[in-house]
């Protein structure tokens, strides 16, 4: 970083207000310049409420897994006994021994 002197910062400035650069600044004339210059505050990619909401629901899922992973932990139980005793009732939890119920849900006949 340069390191000016107060008279040399008080000269450039002199320069750049006799200079007005900013007077001189019509923006974007041609209509392609105007079409590519509409996009400079465009969001995309993790920037963008779409990316914003993958983000939130990863983190979510995330913190379902550890969930899932401390009560593992915690418990000698099965899985399957512990899927019959979450808060999020089914109806008819799928045996997770038996992977018919997933592979029906795969190809469609549900």
């Amino acid at each position: 970083m340069r390191h000016w002197t107060p008279e040399q910062r008080a000269r450039q400035s002199a320069t750049i207000r006799q200079w007005a650069p900013w007077k001189k600044s019509t923006g974007p004339r041609t209509s392609q310049g105007k079409s590519i210059s509409r996009f400079n505050a465009y969001k995309h990619g993790l920037r963008s409420v779409g990316g914003r909401q993958l983000i939130a629901n990863l983190f979510r899922q995330r913190c379902y897994i550890n969930h899932i992973n401390a009560l593992l932990k915690q418990h000698t139980n099965t899985p399957n006994e512990l899927l019959r005793r979450t808060p999020y009732k089914m109806t008819n939890p799928p045996d997770l021994d038996e992977k018919s119920w997933y592979t029906e849900r795969i190809s469609g006949q549900t």
